[in-house]
């Protein structure tokens, strides 16, 4: 790691000054300028400044560095001032975390990729909720927009241009429970106490090449306890077509790194937050009502020769249903769906929808089956070999 971007100005500003209520880490490639440039727009315009910014450059070549730095060159002297570049030239997008995470002088430290846009009152709602709840991890609201990449005819920078409206996926407050099977805060949303990572030792897993932001969320709620407030406090974008985590990694990847975070929390205590011992009597009862109902209704069904084995429903392999439902979300399957809707249509076929959640075991895997030896899976394997093939993202 090198310290590459603390000058003067930044060495005065810091000299026998108290350390900064948040850090702000933002990792970086620089193939993204122009939203780099948003990033330092929005950071200007908060109505809190009490943070320090750094830019954390992983694997930058010498035209990425040069470009990085005229970035923050032209951003105004006060954001400037709190500014610092540094250099990571090792590991996956993981490195970058520990090594910001390592020299945060922070009370709190926040991650703001390159590509993410935070309003206004970003800062100062995570400094109101943090006085309320002092050490506790610090949870707000960002909102989901879709996101493509148009290519400038004047330009070699690419600039991103929205495609669709906001979209309110995330909860609007932190259930430990759910995030118990899958990620439902984006890292934007966050804010961690450091002592989490300096005295009690909470480290990013860099063995991680996904998903490292759920892990750590996990293992720190589950120390330092979440308090969280429904204030939307940030834009979330996800790239449809552009170069992004999802595109760069291939699914089997997300599917280990995602079992691999499940194993660690089956092996690791869990302190659960006031009131989850009601969420758990609820959905045990929840469960034992739908057993009952579901019993009923297939005794009724026996007696018309209709039954179903209900072990293969009660024993769903889960690695296969996520695996499906990768194949389903991934960009090569959504992008060749037109030609499979065609095909339906010119044989006088309903458009065929795939209810995951209510197949059993056999049907999951012959899903799959079907999927990778399908016409569509096959035409767009260029486009996988061609993504897998063409460096790391930052986002």
């Amino acid at each position: 790691m090198h310290n590459i971007g603390l000058g003067s100005e930044v060495q005065d500003t810091y000299a026998g000054s108290r350390p900064p209520f948040l850090t702000v880490i933002t990792r970086t490639q620089g193939k993204r300028p122009v939203t780099l440039g948003d990033v330092l727009v929005a950071l200007a315009a908060q109505s809190c400044d009490d943070f320090e910014l750094l830019i954390v450059g992983h694997c930058l070549d010498m035209e990425s560095l040069a470009i990085v730095q005229q970035l923050i060159d032209g951003a105004p002297v006060s954001l400037r001032r709190r500014t610092t570049l540094l250099s990571v030239d090792r590991g996956n997008r993981t490195a970058p975390l520990n090594e910001g995470f390592s020299v945060a002088r922070g009370e709190y430290i926040s991650i703001l990729d390159d590509d993410d846009v935070p309003m206004a009152h970003w800062v100062e709602t995570f400094k109101d909720l943090a006085h309320r709840n002092p050490k506790n991890v610090l949870r707000a609201v960002a909102i989901k927009q879709q996101f493509d990449e148009v290519h400038s005819p004047h330009s070699s920078f690419v600039a991103p241009r929205a495609i669709t409206g906001f979209d309110k996926e995330y909860p609007s407050h932190f259930e430990f429970l759910d995030h118990l099977r899958i990620n439902q805060t984006p890292p934007i949303a966050l804010a961690f106490p450091r002592i989490a990572f300096v005295e009690l030792d909470i480290k990013f897993d860099e063995s991680l090449t996904t998903t490292e932001d759920w892990d750590f969320l996990m293992r720190t709620v589950n120390a330092c306890g979440i308090a969280s407030t429904s204030e939307i406090t940030a834009i979330y974008r996800w790239w449809t077509h552009a170069e992004s985590s999802r595109s760069v990694h291939p699914q089997e990847e997300w599917k280990k790194n995602h079992a691999h975070i499940l194993k660690k929390m089956d092996l690791a205590p869990l302190h659960l937050p006031v009131g989850s011992a009601r969420k758990l009597r609820d959905l045990l009862d929840r469960v034992d009502r739908l057993t009952a109902l579901t019993l009923e209704m297939n005794s009724r069904l026996a007696r018309h020769g209709q039954a179903i084995d209900l072990q293969e429903f009660q024993d769903v392999d889960t690695d296969a249903r996520a695996e499906l439902l990768a194949l389903l979300q991934s960009r090569s399957w959504r992008i060749s769906a037109p030609l499979r809707l065609a095909r339906r249509l010119l044989r006088g076929l309903p458009p065929n929808v795939i209810d995951v959640g209510a197949m059993s075991t056999s049907q999951v895997n012959e899903a799959i089956r079907s999927i990778r030896a399908s016409s569509s899976w096959r035409i767009t394997a260029v486009m996988r070999k061609w993504k897998t093939g063409n460096g790391r993202s930052s986002g």
